[in-house]
């Protein structure tokens, strides 16, 4: 006699099998397939040819639609984001065409006429405005550009600073709809109010409005971001176009130094950290993470070197992110590196200590690194 594991088991689906000693009565319109199961029971063969071969048939014409519809798709696919790649190409090479005639005739004219640089502010103003025209991850570029002294001219750094906290700012109805997406209608009976005209800044990515929050019985000043109108799509757009292109770079080039830039790789961790940035319930978690590491907690009363802005906790979304006031005396670091005074002086060195313990701690103790694009 055989034993159990030997033998061919049935398996059966959604049917009932009656057995009589040692033989199973099947019936036709039951659905049973073999497998090798201890609780299935065993059966004799049975000739299954014309079944066998009408599932196999069916199987076949199956995978046969399933690669057709997969061919399909992946043609379709191809076409969208070469038609895609196309429209964007060209929409980027008609705002950029001006440049062409207007930066060479801004260094003539700053040549010829030293003290004649109205050419070159137009020009300048023109880069600045082209660059927010063309989304989020342009002016990303140009905040970048802006912190390089050490690739780029320092009359071109400071030109693209102006990026870090002048950006263009978006409408008060799109700040009021994304306030009611993200806290209700009734946002403002919360103890939310936010003031229209008191704009504090605008980034590439958002705004940031000045209002109070009742807590507590007790109203205190708040910072409110906002995301600019759709961020997040207009940021994919641009990502998914620099992957496009850099997918067929490394493949279209076969240079070994285009290899080792390893540009699909760039583009892939360029993009895990824009896209981080166009989620403020991260931001409101990374302020988090940074107040326990810097021990900014509200029961710690010794004055610190570095703190952090706190986040409210019940009004962080995906838009809007309300958080602590730094005041209206905080300066930002930026207007102590232009000041090249003897008093200037001396406060930059004063700030280089903590500044320098508070980076080491990020990179050494904490790795947890505040990386923003903005100087201060």
């Amino acid at each position: 006699m055989k034993r159990q594991e030997d033998i061919p088991l049935l398996l059966k689906c959604n049917t009932n099998v009656s057995t009589t000693s040692d033989k199973s009565i099947l019936h036709h319109h039951q659905t049973s397939i073999l497998a090798s199961s201890p609780t299935a029971v065993s059966i004799k063969p049975i000739k299954h040819k014309r079944w066998r071969f009408k599932w196999w048939q069916k199987n076949t014409k199956q995978q046969y639609d399933t690669s057709i519809n997969k061919k399909q798709s992946y043609w379709w696919n191809r076409i969208g984001k070469t038609f895609f790649v196309l429209t964007r190409g060209i929409e980027i090479t008609v705002r950029l065409c001006p440049l062409i005639v207007m930066t060479p005739t801004a260094m003539l004219v700053s040549r010829c006429f030293r003290e004649s640089t109205w050419v070159s502010d137009i020009s300048w103003r023109y880069t600045l405005h082209t660059l927010q025209c063309l989304g989020p991850a342009f002016v990303k570029l140009g905040q970048w550009a802006a912190t390089r002294r050490d690739l780029f001219p320092l009359h071109m750094c400071i030109r693209l600073s102006e990026l870090q906290d002048t950006a263009r700012v978006h409408d008060w109805k799109y700040t009021h709809q994304s306030l009611c997406e993200a806290f209700g209608q009734d946002y403002e009976s919360s103890g939310l109010v936010v003031s229209r005209e008191s704009i504090l800044g605008s980034g590439s990515v958002g705004q940031v409005h000045r209002g109070t929050l009742q807590s507590n019985e007790k109203n205190i000043d708040v910072a409110v971001k906002v995301l600019h109108p759709n961020t997040k799509q207009l940021v994919q757009r641009d990502l998914a176009l620099m992957a496009y292109i850099a997918e067929f770079i490394d493949k279209m080039i076969p240079l070994t130094i285009v290899k080792m830039l390893s540009l699909p790789r760039a583009v892939t961790n360029f993009s895990n950290v824009i896209e981080r940035q166009v989620d403020l319930r991260v931001e409101g978690d990374n302020l988090q993470v940074f107040r326990h590491n810097f021990d900014c907690s509200d029961s710690n009363k010794r004055p610190q070197s570095i703190t952090f802005p706190k986040p409210e906790p019940d009004w962080i979304s995906e838009k809007v992110l309300v958080e602590e006031y730094a005041g209206d005396d905080a300066v930002p670091i930026a207007h102590y590196l232009s000041d090249n005074s003897q008093e200037g002086l001396k406060i930059r060195k004063k700030l280089a200590g903590p500044l320098l313990r508070g980076f080491l701690q990020m990179v050494f103790t904490d790795n947890f690194v505040h990386a923003d694009l903005h100087p201060g």
